[in-house]
């Protein structure tokens, strides 16, 4: 990087920092202004095929969000040094008037330095919001060539956003219950691309296997390709956000092959049909190695679904803020179920009966909001930012509460049999697979959350019943939870044939 490559950086920074001095967190998060990194912003640009510019002398390019310019001036440099591009067109969406005024600025300073290299830099900021201005662009299947791009960048907003909110209803066909803009940003992105154009997004992981993103992704697949899928080994890229941050590079024709990177460790090239877990839900893995892959087969081959195995797994119905009035931190004639919050549930065991804080006991006036005692296995929902483990829980023996019912709190799942009650070696089993290594690395090709999503268990393969028990047996004679030992019994479980 020379030194005039340095003073833009240097004044998209400053930039960048006064307009983050000038407004609270608070409005940031409303306004979900989550701004890229230089370093991903190169990484991003690194994703072009810049075999496709080399014949060309012009480049359509579009920044849905812009922000302060960061990925247009990376994607810029890349450019005019690798190929023989003399012109630039760029078209750049920004809503917040105060960063427009900055990436102007940035712009000028931009375009003075790619004169240097004789490219002809013209660009439009366009103080809009980028769904709302190309609303009647969502429903056009035949937009024309000279409204579509060669190329698009973007670190689209996470933010969740009403099914009734106007956003949500333009492009209702491919929203379901909770939509986030994101969401929104990647589909109408995809419709301004040209035939073999591509956009390279940094967006949440979720989309790729949640709920409520089935359509997004049936739609992205029966009518576009996914060719890099890239993966960090931190999950602090925004501290803001707790959530696992991608990059995914889409193209404008039909390709089978994904390039799939994790980090700067790894690189291997696959088929998008190995990454598809369930068809009818069309998920999507996202492996940090191709070894990985085998694990999920082998699950898949060997086991079967938790419905298949009569085993339900349900969410605490009790949220806590709801039902404060049928709440007691000390037990008494009415209130005195037991009431079992994620803080009970450490080092593989419930210490309830040692907790002293926060509520403890919860009304029989709410029967409807109850769980059955029975035997069965208890997880926390949500995990730390930073916990070393995924799953942290502890086994449920009925006889541990002397009550028929207990209460559980909204941050709690509960494994329990369906029209039956699974035995205590068969509940072992079941706990000592969740703890497992082998647990850890197959959730973790699926989902990239903190949260346990109910979605993502109901779709993945356990080992059988008897199987199950047996593993529990061999844990219950060892009296203890012994992590090396569960995954020597579960290295076992896969290796027979």
């Amino acid at each position: 990087m020379d030194i005039y490559e340095q003073k833009i950086l240097n004044l998209i920074a400053s930039e960048t920092e006064k307009y983050l001095k000038s407004i609270d967190i608070d409005t940031r998060k409303k306004e979900s202004q989550f701004f890229t990194s230089y370093e991903v912003a190169v990484k991003m640009s690194k994703l072009m095929d810049l075999k496709k510019y080399k014949s060309v002398n012009d480049v359509k390019i579009l920044e849905p969000s812009a922000g302060f310019g960061i990925l247009i001036y990376a994607v810029s440099l890349m450019i005019t040094k690798k190929t023989k591009i003399n012109r630039i067109d760029l078209t750049l969406f920004e809503k917040d008037e105060i960063i427009c005024r900055s990436l102007n600025k940035i712009m000028e300073r931009i375009k003075d330095y790619l004169n240097i290299y004789k490219c002809n830099l013209q660009y439009r900021i366009i103080n809009k919001d980028f769904i709302l201005f190309n609303k009647d662009a969502w429903n056009n299947n035949n937009l024309n060539e000279v409204d579509r791009y060669d190329l698009i960048v973007s670190n689209p907003p996470y933010k969740k956003i009403n099914k009734s909110d106007v956003k949500s209803l333009i492009m209702s066909d491919i929203i379901t219950d909770q939509p986030n803009l994101y969401h929104l940003f990647i589909a109408l992105s995809l419709k301004f691309l040209k035939i073999n154009g591509e956009y390279i997004a940094l967006t949440p992981r979720n989309y790729l296997v949640g709920k409520y993103t089935i359509r997004l992704r049936q739609w992205i697949l029966e009518n576009y390709s996914i060719t890099n899928l890239h993966s960090f080994d931190s999950r602090n890229l925004f501290k803001e956000v707790n959530q696992e941050v991608i990059i995914t590079k889409f193209s404008n024709n039909r390709q089978n092959k994904v390039k799939v990177s994790y980090n700067s460790t790894s690189k291997f090239i696959t088929s998008i049909r190995k990454l598809i877990f369930e068809k009818d839900k069309y998920m999507i893995l996202l492996p940090t190695n191709k070894e990985s892959l085998n694990i999920v087969n082998v699950f898949k081959k060997k086991g079967k679904k938790l419905c298949d195995l009569g085993i339900n797994c349900i969410v605490g119905p009790i949220v806590q803020f709801r039902n404060l009035e049928y709440l007691s931190k000390v037990k008494n004639n009415e209130t005195n179920i037991p009431f079992l919050i994620l803080s009970d549930l450490k080092d593989n065991s419930i210490i309830f009966n040692t907790r002293e804080k926060k509520y403890k006991y919860v009304s029989n006036k709410i029967s409807s909001r109850l769980t059955e005692n029975t035997n069965g296995v208890l997880l926390r929902k949500v995990t730390a930012k930073d916990d070393k483990e995924i799953i942290v829980g502890a086994v449920l023996n009925k006889d541990f509460f002397n009550t028929d019912f207990i209460g559980l709190d909204s941050n709690i799942i509960f494994f329990k049999g369906v029209d039956r009650e699974m035995s205590i070696e068969e509940c072992y089993g079941l706990y000592a697979f969740l703890v497992s290594d082998y647990f850890s690395q197959y959730y973790l090709l699926i989902s990239g959350t903190h949260t346990i999503n109910m979605f993502e268990l109901n779709s993945m393969y356990f080992p059988r019943t008897n199987y199950l028990i047996n593993i529990g047996s061999k844990v219950i004679i060892q009296k203890q939870l012994n992590k090396k030992l569960i995954n020597e019994l579960i290295n076992e479980y896969l290796l027979i044939t």
